[in-house]
């Protein structure tokens, strides 16, 4: 897997607070540490879109849409284009 060098500026404070940190959760330089940082708010990021698309389903409607709605929407298709 290709990787991706970034700089990033810290304040003394959070340097001091990351390094402490890092030592502590056993990760052996600060880019694992960073890295592991961004798989966590990633995963976060995913669990709160998946909160909120259960949400929205809770008031989905339940089973086949009407007869009417289904003819509705196949008037609104496109008619599918043809490769030469």
């Amino acid at each position: 897997m290709a990787t991706k060098t970034a700089n990033i500026a810290l304040t003394d404070e959070l340097d001091a607070f990351a390094r402490i940190d890092m030592a502590a959760g056993g990760f052996g330089n600060f880019s694992e540490y960073v890295r592991d940082l961004i798989r966590h708010r990633r995963q976060q990021q995913i669990e709160e879109d998946l909160a909120f698309i259960r949400e929205a389903m809770k008031g989905a409607p339940v089973g086949e849409p009407p007869a009417e709605m289904m003819r509705e929407l196949s008037t609104l298709r496109r008619p599918a284009r043809r490769r030469p």
